[in-house]
């Protein structure tokens, strides 16, 4: 008799309380280039670790790219202040991605899309 009851409850409930249903997000979780750059310093760092993001900040600087539906996040190395020409061969400085990971980041949901390295 119990169990019955307790079945007619969850019956009565269930028919009185609306269920909640999953909605479909209609805006972009990251929206522009801070909130992306937010959320992938956080993943970079806990990607290689504290102490190796830490020392890669040293050297590079956070950087955020627009593709069509991601974001881009990568370090890339801070330049030394281009040198004055004095004629003849000016010197050109290429950078190097310090072998640290490049993230893509979906502008809908957030996700990581890929995980590359870039060139050491």
């Amino acid at each position: 008799m119990r169990r019955f009851l307790y079945f007619l409850a969850l019956l009565l409930l269930s028919m009185i309380l609306p269920v909640a249903e999953a909605r479909q997000i209609d805006r972009d979780m990251l929206p522009d280039e801070q909130t992306a750059k937010k959320v992938g310093e956080a993943m970079l760092e806990t990607y290689i670790g504290q102490q190796a993001f830490e020392k890669a900040l040293k050297k590079a600087e956070v950087t955020v790219l627009e593709e069509d539906k991601t974001w881009v996040v990568f370090l890339y190395p801070k330049l030394p202040p281009a040198p004055k020409p004095t004629g003849g061969v000016e010197k050109i400085i290429i950078p190097h991605g310090l072998g640290l990971p490049e993230l893509h980041l979906s502008k809908h949901d957030g996700s990581v899309t890929e995980i590359s390295l870039s060139r050491d």
